[in-house]
């Protein structure tokens, strides 16, 4: 992973790479609050963590992962155009999928890009795909299914 350190670095970053035909991929969210076996919670004041994969299509880069730590805001609309914008201020980092969308704030921000080698997951972040390659629920009880 590569962390952003600042504004010029973020826009280097998002100007270097063809997002043409690029799609979001899979979205995870992590909270690290918990219950301990004694019923108590722990972390539960504490902010998310988020990880953001996109496919880009007919590229030298054809994946790119970002990872966006100490959420304050997260906000994503599916099915739109992906034209990534950059900011830092008062030591925050917003990310705009493209011109219209509400921004993910947080406190740092890292990627990864892949090459070719991210072509042909069909689940990066290892969670059950419940979808058919038609984008239609798929029918059964998967989750507690023994088949």
């Amino acid at each position: 992973m590569n962390y952003i350190k600042n504004e010029k670095e973020f826009t280097s970053f998002l100007e270097s790479i063809d997002w043409h035909d690029s799609f979001i991929r899979e979205l995870y969210v992590q909270s690290p609050s918990y219950i301990t076996k004694d019923g108590g919670t722990v972390a539960s004041d504490s902010l998310w963590s988020a990880k953001l994969l996109i496919i880009i299509y007919d590229s030298v880069v054809s994946g790119v992962e970002l990872f966006f730590e100490g959420l304050e805001s997260f906000s994503l609309s599916a099915n739109i155009d992906i034209e990534p914008k950059g900011k830092v201020e008062n030591s925050q980092y917003y990310f705009y999928v493209n011109a219209y969308s509400v921004p993910i704030i947080a406190k740092k921000i890292s990627y990864y890009c892949y090459g070719k080698e991210i072509q042909g997951y069909s689940n990066k972040y290892g969670v059950m795909n419940l979808f058919d390659e038609d984008g239609f629920p798929l029918k059964g009880d998967y989750l507690n299914s023994s088949e």
